[in-house]
């Protein structure tokens, strides 16, 4: 398995049987070279009405740590693509804590 990842360009062989972590690699490779890509991802989600393929994990996963600049990482399973971080600044936190309607930050939280 060979992967190049250019400015606009990605070549992956994808001839024989793949492991699950042959298949994470290619994974996080395409989504290495999509954020590289303009258009770039929307900053709003698609509405219901969209026509994009969106992926829906039912029942996820997650787990929230504390950083030492007072923002969150978020971590969410997919079943398909793995775990994913998200680094929240001190601001969005605050934001996704009233948004919730209580209290978020603590030092380790999982579900």
């Amino acid at each position: 398995m060979s992967d190049e990842i250019e400015a606009e360009k990605i070549e992956i062989d994808l001839h024989g049987e793949f492991s699950a972590s042959d298949l994470e690699q290619i994974i996080v490779s395409l989504a290495k070279a999509r954020a590289s890509l303009d258009p770039p991802v929307s900053n709003h989600p698609p509405g219901e009405e969209s026509e994009e393929e969106i992926l829906i994990q039912s029942d996820t996963k997650f787990s929230v740590r504390t950083l030492a600049n007072g923002g969150i990482r978020i971590w969410l399973r997919n079943e398909g693509i793995g775990w994913l971080a998200f680094t929240l600044s001190a601001a969005d936190k605050d934001g996704l804590r009233e948004f919730l309607g209580k209290r978020v930050g603590h030092s380790h939280a999982s579900h």
